[in-house]
């Protein structure tokens, strides 16, 4: 054979080869189109689709506030029982109207508290967060005449004053003391407490009593000389 012959040959075979590469990608095609085809027909009647890889990484990149529940909320949307009234007392609770400083509010059945006494006294700073000053000594009275004994444990007293009201800061001197532990029937408890009061914003002070979460909130209010 003739080295015509030999190349000729040689393009006949390479250009076979080719021919026969296209035909087998052309198959690959049509298979995957088929493949393709079938599967989305598949998923059209089932009703049934897959997230794209991207869906997937945008769902889970941590800050985006359009995927955070607390996105959709708003700052103000925290229900509430009731508006801060400014004294001090707790919104969340009952507070009866409050009575002046020199009368008695009823709790319940058979038990009443008053402010039995107001001094001015000057605060002394003992404990962390004390200031010492012009201050305002009250003493409030539990009088008992239910037929059972009240757990004064976690009673509380607290004060407020001036135009616009503020909270008084307590403070433990000069000789502030907590209620008795209980009060029986037929009998009286005392609680002398100590706040920080200026003395030219004592035109008006409000005193809150809080004997018990199963009680409402007594209050007293007025001026004091």
């Amino acid at each position: 054979m003739t080295s015509d012959e030999t190349q000729a040959d040689e393009q006949a075979t390479g250009q076979s080869d080719r021919r026969r590469s296209r035909g087998t990608i052309a198959v690959v095609v049509v298979a995957l189109l088929v493949a393709g085809a079938v599967y989305a027909g598949v998923a059209a009647s089932t009703g049934r689709a897959t997230a794209t890889p991207i869906d997937a990484v945008t769902a889970s990149v941590p800050g985006d506030a359009s995927s955070s529940p607390a996105a959709s909320a708003s700052p103000g949307a925290t229900p509430t029982d009731g508006p801060d009234d400014g004294d001090g007392s707790d919104s969340d609770r009952t507070t009866l109207p409050p009575v002046g400083l020199d009368e008695s509010a009823t709790v319940a059945d058979g038990v009443q508290v008053r402010v039995a006494q107001i001094e001015s006294v000057t605060g002394e700073a003992v404990l962390p967060g004390e200031i010492g000053g012009p201050a305002l000594r009250i003493t409030v009275e539990v009088r008992n005449d239910s037929d059972a004994t009240i757990d004064l444990r976690t009673a509380t007293v607290t004060a407020a004053y001036g135009d616009p009201v503020q909270p008084a800061n307590p403070i433990s001197k000069p000789e502030g003391k907590a209620f008795e532990n209980e009060v029986s029937p037929g009998q009286s408890a005392t609680g002398v407490f100590v706040f920080e009061v200026p003395a030219d914003q004592r035109g008006y002070v409000r005193v809150d009593v809080d004997l018990s979460v199963d009680q409402p909130i007594v209050a007293f209010e007025g001026a004091v000389g």
